[in-house]
């Protein structure tokens, strides 16, 4: 719905300012088609393209320097670091022509209001955390907590924006900080299990170090639910390898019989969304209830059924002897992570289904202040970045390293947003006559099979 809404709205007194991707290929989006200025750097070069940007912003005094004072910190690093990205130089790495910059630049620094959207081509492309850092630092400069402004860090998968704050990507519920033991004690007390049983030792494991841990028999099983990565994950040769190496028992859960469910030994059926009760978060924050329409077919269950279900038959207790997931119906587990969430970023606790049923949802946080949900957040400046309350002491956006709160202490954020600047990388792969494709086309980004640049068609 959002690209169909933004896809229209030059139709009214709002402009659709400008827009970047690299699909010069083929034919324009729709949303291209009505920018006032389509930027289309080469693959993988993002971030030159948005300290360029940046570099024009500090340079012409569009940056809110007296907000910023008060509100963020790093300003003095960052603007040392986009110093180097001028106009020719950013032509130069990325193909984007130094007056379009200028332009897309200009139409930032005069805006009242400024709406970022980013999605795959982002995510999905050479530096995406540090290019995801630099479309926040162009909003940080002045345009956040405004009417009309925001950042929608849009997803591929409307779930996929609900599971982080639940905790299911390994991380914790409510946006809690593993190396923070005072979170993980609150989780233990709210699930009634001994503190050592939070698994708080380590950073979060990322699908890579899995693989590298069941190649060495470290990791005996992999359950995989809703996605697939023998199509999904680089290096599929050796993802392959490692996934159909019989040592390893597999589990796959899901509504297709994909390719990594046709080499898993046990494939549970699950339900998709019409088949099952259960909530969504929008980008902007809304929550919205959506109820079962249909029975599913077969065999096919709710995914909150086979986890209950797992976890019954395991036995799993908790310090009473009590089941560790009571819970028998989808609002029995809202009402669960209402708890989890109270006095955290994504606070529910004042969120019932009864108020989502028959309405237009809710935007968290929604407390006992705001009941029925907060709809702009950071009006007063003030962000998650206490030590003591932030989710994470952040990563190093070259090398991906945890950063310790030792470093984080240092940067004395204090309630303040935190500006990251970071140095463009080139690809380690670009396009060339001997391997033309690149796969980011659009239309293209789901599909098996890459585009070729007509010149090399």
């Amino acid at each position: 719905m959002i690209p169909a809404e933004i896809a229209g709205v030059k139709q009214t007194e709002q402009k659709l300012r400008y827009f970047g991707d690299p699909s010069t290929c083929l034919a324009q989006t729709e949303i291209a088609k009505k920018a006032d200025v389509h930027l289309t750097p080469r693959v993988g070069t993002n971030v030159a393209l948005l300290n360029g940007i940046q570099y024009l912003l500090f340079k012409d005094g569009w940056a809110n320097q007296n907000w910023m004072s008060q509100h963020v910190v790093g300003t003095d690093e960052l603007r040392e670091k986009v110093d180097a990205y001028t106009p020719q130089y950013v032509e130069e790495l990325t193909g984007v022509p130094a007056e379009q910059l200028q332009q897309a630049a200009q139409i930032r620094g005069t805006t009242r209001s400024l709406l970022s959207t980013a999605l795959q081509g982002v995510y999905k492309s050479n530096q995406a955390t540090a290019a995801v850092c630099q479309i926040n630092n162009i909003n940080l400069l002045g345009h956040i907590g405004r009417p009309g402004s925001g950042i929608l860090q849009m997803r591929a998968s409307r779930q996929l924006r609900i599971i982080g704050k639940q905790g299911c990507n390994g991380e914790f519920p409510g946006f809690r900080n593993h190396m923070n033991p005072v979170h993980m004690q609150e989780l233990a007390d709210l699930w009634n299990i001994d503190y050592i049983f939070v698994p708080h030792w380590a950073p979060p494991i990322r699908i890579e170090n899995m693989l590298s841990y069941m190649k060495d028999g470290s990791i005996g099983m992999m359950w995989i639910s809703g996605t697939n990565p023998l199509v999904s994950l680089s290096n599929l040769a050796r993802s392959r390898q490692i996934l159909a190496d019989p040592k390893t028992f597999i589990l796959c859960q899901g509504i297709f019989m994909t390719e990594t469910a046709a080499i898993a030994d046990v494939v549970l059926p699950a339900t998709q969304w019409g088949e099952k009760t259960g909530c969504f978060t929008n980008a902007d924050r809304t929550i919205d209830l959506s109820h079962k329409a249909v029975d599913p077919p077969g065999q096919a269950k709710p995914d909150l059924d086979i986890f209950l279900g797992f976890s019954s038959r395991m036995g799993f207790k908790d310090k009473d002897g009590k089941s560790i997931a009571p819970w028998k119906t989808p609002e029995e587990v809202f009402t669960a992570f209402r708890k989890l969430s109270n006095d955290r970023p994504c606070d529910y606790s004042s969120i019932t289904y009864e108020k989502l049923t028959g309405d237009s949802g809710i935007q968290w946080p929604c407390t006992a202040e705001f009941p029925l949900g907060k709809e702009r957040l950071f009006e007063d400046g003030v962000f998650y970045t206490d030590i003591e309350y932030y989710e994470s002491f952040g990563h190093d956006l070259k090398t991906g390293a945890p950063l310790s709160k030792d470093r984080y202490s240092s940067l004395n954020p204090a309630g303040r947003a935190i500006l990251k600047a970071v140095d463009y990388t080139p690809p380690r792969e670009v396009p060339d006559k001997e391997y033309p494709c690149d796969g980011l086309r659009p239309y293209a980004a789901s599909r098996d099979f890459p585009s070729v640049k007509p010149v090399y068609a």
